[in-house]
């Protein structure tokens, strides 16, 4: 019985240790691998103790409080680093993962924390169009450019203002020519200048096309129908004239990086523009989802595109090194060449750089992950914190607190505003834009017409008015000799012999 007894306490002992050894083992912090990279961390060496801030040691530092785990960091040069070092059980989780067939090889990734896209980063050109009206090139795109100063109005809508515009002034000469109270007619009664009174066919035009422009004339109609005329025009232009510079306004805003003078100057204004010019040259930073899109995709610009960087000759590098190598040689340019890097290190690149602009691309989507090892059991228990910080806003915050507040420049020249994207999702624009149509002015189209009816009604009312009065019906009296006093007899002379009355 002693020796049962003696077996089983020393069973318990033995599994009371393992049980302390696993927790102790459980107890100890995790390591995740970082890499040094604004927005996303920074490296504070001043002090005695390196301290680690930005957008992924803060996001760490939430994801282990959710976990309840102690953490430290591990501070690497590369992608590929965290990835060796999940790899060898030297870092229980690497930071900043995009999803790639060749990692996920040979690491775990989770859930995305953090979605991602590829813009362009361009310097942007001088905005002294003087020192470039030579350039051809310049000129011709400016002439482009203002091609959208039509683009407000659909072509109905134009062709509409056109026909209003010939209609009114071709109704006010009519007005002129036939109404009676008009300058013509009462010229040829002697009741008017017919220099300064008359609305012939050219100043009816000039009349309608000043007011079109928002000037004043100095003939007017006369007649209450060219009044009403003119009523209705006016109604109709300032609807039509609100109309298009609200629109233009959209139309500015919906552009992003094209509303302003920089893209004026600038011929890229999406990926099909970078791609299929020749004239600006372009670079990838190797390692990248850029470099690895050009270097596996089936299109055929982006085959054209990755052909091209290879083979590229000169100070611009096609394939650069690392992202500061391509910022550099980027920076020495006017415009003239670009690189096609992440958009969250674009826009942060655009915004404590007023020298760069940049334009988001439809190139590829993807989203930052963490990777851990396909031994470990960390998986569930992470990507359960991380759905947690998506649906309680937590990684909005970290975005607006590490992306946008760290801005110095306006963002207005780029291909997005300062306001957050619904769920992190990068997109060109915010603003949608539409040209008018002819249902958008249905409205304003249809009191026009009415008044111009009410207007041809009047004229008609004023001409034959006019006639009846000229008929005698309401023709005064007028006087006889009889009627008239001789002087002769006021003055005592021989009265004249008269006719009788």
């Amino acid at each position: 019985m002693n020796a049962n007894t003696m077996l089983v306490a020393g069973i318990l002992i033995v599994c009371i240790l393992q049980i302390h050894t696993a927790d102790a083992a459980g107890e100890e912090p995790l390591i995740v691998a970082i890499a040094e990279e604004a927005p996303f961390v920074y490296v504070d060496s001043k002090s005695n103790d390196t301290v680690y801030t930005g957008f992924i040691p803060d996001l760490v530092k939430d994801i282990m409080k959710r976990m309840k785990r102690d953490y430290e960091f591990k501070l690497v040069d590369s992608e590929e680093e965290m990835v060796s070092a999940v790899e060898t059980g030297d870092a229980d989780i690497a930071s900043l993962m995009t999803s790639r067939l060749e990692v996920e090889k040979r690491i775990d990734l989770s859930k995305p924390y953090l979605s991602s896209g590829i813009a362009i980063m361009m310097m942007k050109p001088e905005s002294n169009g003087w020192k470039r009206i030579g350039d051809p090139g310049y000129l011709i795109n400016a002439l482009k450019d203002n091609n959208n100063l039509l683009l407000p109005f659909s072509i109905e809508v134009w062709v509409l203002v056109v026909i209003a515009y010939v209609v009114v002034s071709l109704f006010l000469f009519v007005i002129n020519r036939f109404n009676p109270y008009e300058g013509r007619k009462r010229a040829s009664r002697n009741e008017a200048n017919v220099d300064k009174d008359n609305l012939n066919c050219c100043g009816s035009f000039w009349i309608v096309m000043s007011t079109l422009q928002w000037q004043g004339y100095e003939r007017s109609p006369k007649s209450l129908a060219g009044r009403l005329v003119l009523v209705g025009w006016f109604a109709f232009v300032t609807f039509i004239l609100v109309a298009y510079t609200a629109n233009l306004v959209t139309l500015m805003q919906s552009r992003g990086s094209q509303g302003d003078a920089h893209a004026l100057m600038s011929p890229i204004q999406s990926l099909e523009d970078l791609g299929k010019q020749t004239e600006v040259k372009y670079g990838i930073i190797n390692g990248t989802m850029a470099h690895k899109t050009l270097r596996s995709s089936t299109n055929e610009l982006h085959q054209d595109m990755w052909s091209r960087v290879q083979n590229q000759e000169g100070d611009f590098p096609g394939i650069s090194k690392g992202l500061s190598e391509a910022m550099s040689a980027l920076t020495k340019t006017n415009g003239e060449n670009a690189v096609l890097v992440d958009y969250h290190r674009a826009k942060h690149a655009a915004g404590t750089d007023c020298r760069l602009r940049y334009v988001y691309t439809d190139m590829a989507s993807y989203g930052y992950r963490f990777g851990i090892n396909k031994a470990s059991d960390l998986d569930v228990e992470l990507n359960k914190a991380l759905l947690e910080i998506r649906e309680d806003g937590s990684v909005s915050l970290l975005q607006k607190k590490w992306f946008a507040d760290k801005a110095v420049c306006s963002l207005e020249n780029s291909s997005e505003t300062k306001a957050e994207k619904k769920a992190d999702e990068p997109t060109p624009c915010q603003v949608k834009f539409r040209p008018l149509y002819m249902a958008d002015i249905l409205g304003v189209v249809v009191l026009f017409l009415l008044v111009l009816v009410l207007a041809f009604i009047v004229m008609i009312l004023e001409v034959v008015c006019f006639r009846i009065r000229s008929a005698g019906r309401f023709e005064p009296i007028s006087k006889t000799p009889c009627d008239e006093p001789d002087l002769k007899e006021l003055t005592g002379e021989p009265a004249s012999p008269v006719e009788e009355c």
